[in-house]
């Protein structure tokens, strides 16, 4: 996949306008913190390879070279603090839908910002922000899909895949890439309008957990229930002996109870 690919076939009219493409780079998110004051919103930063990508609570993200797309996406929608959470909603159901119409299969979503296929990880999403006064004025998305990779090692066997996995045929990643961003784009329309319930509305039908039993982790604590709804806030309400409890999209890890 080339930058020229991705230009030649790309149809959003803002997302993936501006994108920087490197072949190696220690994190896309961090080049784009740096890259984002001088940057229009929906710029790119792609890399076929991360020395050092980062998933929610310090993990690494194990991404084989040239098979998957790693990229990261810069927002400047000016959300507020009490709604931040929106983002990850909204960020999943973009991959999710793109997934679906390439795929044909129905992805799930794991709150705050998993997509799964077949009951398996394909994408995790990382969205990290800088503030000013109160108010979001950037966030960086960075989005770790797995699409052509064949094989996960270690303990990754039996909890990860990819979109060749899932359907057994291989992607154009360049394809991929833009059926996620045209996504973006739909979706974006409705963060810029606060109409956050309408994403959250869709976000929903994607969230298969919703109604099991789960078990929430935060740090060293775990706390387990019934998993009633996710706020349109980005908060999950979990049901544990009859109360409702809120959590907020942070440092915390969902596991649902098999």
């Amino acid at each position: 996949m080339t930058k020229d690919e991705i230009t030649k076939k790309l149809r959003s009219k803002v997302f993936g306008q501006a994108v920087h493409y490197y072949q190696r780079l220690e994190s896309t998110n961090s080049m784009a913190r740096i890259l984002a004051d001088q940057s229009n919103e929906g710029t790119i930063v792609i890399a076929e390879e991360q020395t050092a990508g980062r998933g929610r609570r310090g993990r690494s993200w194990i991404s084989e070279s040239g098979e998957n797309l790693t990229f990261s996406v810069i927002l400047k929608p000016h959300i507020g603090l009490p709604h931040l959470g929106i983002v990850s909603l909204y960020a999943c159901l973009s991959v999710a839908e793109a997934i679906e119409s390439i795929t044909g299969k129905r992805p799930e979503v794991k709150w705050p910002n998993d997509v799964l296929v077949d009951g398996m990880k394909c994408c995790g999403i990382l969205s990290e922000s800088i503030i000013d006064g109160g108010t979001k004025t950037t966030i960086i998305t960075g989005i770790g899909l797995n699409v052509n990779q064949s094989a996960f090692p270690g303990e990754l066997t039996h909890s990860a895949t990819s979109l060749l996995l899932a359907a057994s045929t291989r992607f154009d990643r360049a394809d991929v890439l833009v059926a996620i961003l045209e996504r973006m784009e739909k979706w974006y329309t409705f963060v810029q309008t606060q109409q956050y319930e309408v994403i959250r509305s869709a976000w929903l039908n994607y969230a298969t957990f919703i109604g099991k039993q789960v078990s929430i982790t935060d740090g060293s604590e775990t706390i387990a229930g019934i998993a009633v709804t996710v706020e349109r806030n980005g908060e999950l309400v979990l049901s544990q002996n009859g109360v409702n409890r809120r959590f907020a999209v942070g440092d915390l890890t969902l596991r649902v109870q098999s």
